[in-house]
C-alpha cells in the first residue's frame, strides 16, 4: 500500500490522478490528510510519502515527524519519502543551492531585517506554489513596501521572500521552464514550457519545433545529474523540481513536494497529449516500484502506535 500524506484541502491533487490517469493503482493508494494524523492507531508495512511540506504548520510538522519516527522504529522497514521537518523548504533550499554553486541568484527573507537586494527582483510567499508573485521591480523601496503589505495582511515575516530575478531566456528570446519529477529513486522529465513571459505557470507557446524540443528533453533527461544532486541537497525523494538554464547551467526555481501530477485530459492540447501519455506510463512504473518495495518488507501485521501531546513539543 502507498500512504500519501498532504493537507486536507489538497487531497484532490493525488485523488484526481489516481482516479483517472492512474486508475489501475487507485485501490493501492490511500490519501491521508495531515489533519487526521492524530486518529491513526496502527501502522502497516508499505510506502509512505510525506508531501505538501510547505503548507504544514510547525505543530503539524512535529507530529508528522513523530509519525515517521514511529514508522522507522516499528520494525516494518517502511519506505518513507521526504521528512516533515528536515527536508528543505523553498527559502532554505534556494540558499543551499546558492552556497553549493548551483544557483547564481540570491533570495532574502523579510524576517532577517533590512537587506540590499540585487534588482530586478520580486516578492512572493515561500509557502505558496501558486501565481502569487509581484511583477519584477527595480525599486528597493517598492520591493520592501510589497513585502510589508503581505506581512500586514497576515503573512508570517519568515514566509515573505524577496527573490532576485534570474534571466533564463534563450538566444531566441524565449523563457523555458524545465520540470522533473522524483518518485523514489526515479527521476522522470515532466515537461518543458515555453513563453515570452518570465512568469511561466502554463505553456503559452506550442508549435512543431517546440514540441520536438520538448520530446528531446523528455527522452534524454540531459540535466539529470545536477537535478539528482538538487533533490539530495533538499532531502526530497518525492516532488517536482522546476528550473531554467542560464549559460547552459541549471538554475532551480523550486521543488514542489506536492505537485499536480497530471491535469484532466481535456485540459491538454491534442498535439501535446502524446507527451502526457509518455510521462503517465513512466510515473506509474515509478509508483509500482514504490508499492513493490513496500510490500517486500518484513512484518505483515499492523503495529499499534500512539501520537500524543509529547509529540507536539519542540525538540
Amino acid at each position: 500500500m502507498l500512504y500519501y500524506f498532504c493537507t486536507e484541502k489538497q487531497t484532490f491533487v493525488v485523488e484526481a490522478f489516481f482516479g483517472t490517469w492512474g486508475a489501475e493503482l487507485k485501490s493501492s493508494v490511500k490519501v491521508i490528510p495531515y489533519e487526521l494524523m492524530h486518529t491513526i492507531a496502527t501502522i502497516r508495512r508499505g510506502a509512505y510519502v510525506f508531501a505538501d511540506l510547505e503548507r504544514l504548520s510547525p505543530s503539524q510538522a512535529r507530529l508528522a515527524a513523530a509519525l515517521r519516527s514511529r514508522l522507522e522504529g516499528a520494525g516494518l522497514g517502511a519506505v518513507c519519502l521526504n521528512h516533515p521537518q528536515s527536508s528543505l523548504r523553498r527559502f532554505d533550499l534556494l540558499r543551499a543551492l546558492r552556497q553549493a554553486g548551483i544557483n547564481d541568484y540570491a533570495v532574502h527573507r523579510f524576517s532577517d531585517g533590512a537587506f540590499q537586494v540585487k534588482t530586478p527582483a520580486f516578492v512572493r510567499r515561500g509557502s505558496d506554489h501558486g501565481d502569487n508573485t509581484t511583477q519584477l521591480m527595480n525599486d528597493q523601496a517598492a520591493l520592501f513596501g510589497h513585502g510589508m503589505k503581505l506581512i500586514a495582511e497576515g503573512a508570517p515575516a519568515e514566509d515573505v521572500l524577496c527573490v532576485e530575478f534570474c534571466d533564463v531566456r534563450g538566444k531566441d528570446g524565449l523563457f523555458r521552464k524545465y520540470s522533473v519529477f522524483r518518485i523514489g529513486e526515479r527521476l522522470i522529465p515532466r515537461h518543458l514550457f515555453f513563453s515570452k513571459n518570465w512568469l511561466l505557470k502554463m505553456p503559452d507557446l506550442l508549435n512543431d519545433g517546440l514540441l520536438a524540443e520538448e520530446r528531446r528533453f523528455l527522452e534524454s533527461n540531459p540535466h539529470v545529474e545536477t537535478i539528482r544532486r538538487v533533490f539530495d541537497i533538499a532531502g526530497i525523494q518525492y516532488g517536482r523540481v522546476d528550473y531554467g538554464l542560464r549559460q547552459e547551467r541549471a538554475q532551480v526555481f523550486e521543488i514542489n513536494s506536492h505537485p499536480v501530477i497530471m491535469l484532466p485530459r481535456a485540459m491538454y492540447n491534442a498535439r501535446h497529449l502524446e507527451h502526457q501519455l509518455w510521462f503517465r506510463d513512466r510515473a506509474l512504473e515509478a509508483f509500482r516500484d514504490l508499492l513493490a518495495r513496500g510490500e517486500a518488507l518484513a512484518g505483515g501485521d499492523p503495529v499499534r502506535i500512539e501520537l500524543g501531546p509529547a509529540d507536539l513539543a519542540e525538540s
